[in-house]
């Protein structure tokens, strides 16, 4: 899992989000199930979801790469 700083770009503040394991479940035509681990984004500071389109450039971080049109890439930490 991963904790990433951000800085916003129009107001020059730094933003942390936050990857968790949400857990959900597959299950089959024989009744048989499979759990499977989605990563979800969460801004560290209200908890809230961070939206759905910034999640795959997040997954694949890199430092100053863009998130957005609002957002840079400044820091990632790793857990």
């Amino acid at each position: 899992m991963a904790i990433i700083t951000l800085r916003d770009i129009e107001s020059n503040t730094n933003i942390r989000v936050k990857s968790i394991v949400d857990p959900g479940i597959k299950f089959d035509s024989n009744g048989n199930f499979e759990i499977i681990k989605n990563i979800k984004w969460l801004f560290e500071e209200t908890g809230l979801d961070v939206p759905a389109e910034y999640h795959d450039t997040l997954n694949h971080a890199q430092l100053d790469r863009y998130v957005g049109l609002q957002y840079v890439i400044v820091k990632i930490d790793r857990y």
